[in-house]
């Protein structure tokens, strides 16, 4: 009987295995699930089963990571919103009212430069986390 399921099938678990393993690998679809011939030998016995039983674990593991990787950046975006949203605030203040009262003009170059601090520091524990520290120049 298993010589006819792999005839109809077009080649052993082994190489269907190795195909869904090569497409999940080539589209990017790291969360994609075996095929069916990936599955069923998954439910079986011996080494082709614990092969496709341990590449399904290592394919959720992956995008485990993904998904909580996807989680950081976006929280990361979010945060890094309201210090540039204050800095487009401070320039466009500054380019539209040009006699600004040297008081008002140096407060807001203060806030400005607060902000621009604030979105530095959270721009290098961004790149910390993936693994890039800030260049040498730039820490404080």
């Amino acid at each position: 009987m298993s010589e006819v399921f792999t005839r109809r099938l077009g080649g052993s678990q082994v190489e269907q295995l190795t195909r869904a393993i090569e497409l999940a690998a080539r589209s990017g679809r790291i969360d994609a699930r075996l095929t069916d011939v990936g599955r069923q030998a998954a439910r079986g016995r011996g080494r082709v089963a614990r092969l496709a039983a341990a590449v399904t674990d290592l394919l959720q593991a992956l995008a485990s990571t993904q998904d909580r990787e996807r989680h950081r950046v976006n929280a990361a975006v979010q945060v890094l919103r309201e210090p540039l949203t204050a800095v487009k605030a401070h320039v466009q203040v500054l380019n539209q009212v040009p006699d600004l009262p040297p008081q008002a003009r140096a407060a807001l170059l203060a806030d400005l430069g607060s902000e621009v601090t604030r979105l530095s520091v959270e721009l290098d524990a961004l790149a910390a986390t993936v693994g890039h520290p800030a260049p040498s120049g730039q820490r404080r």
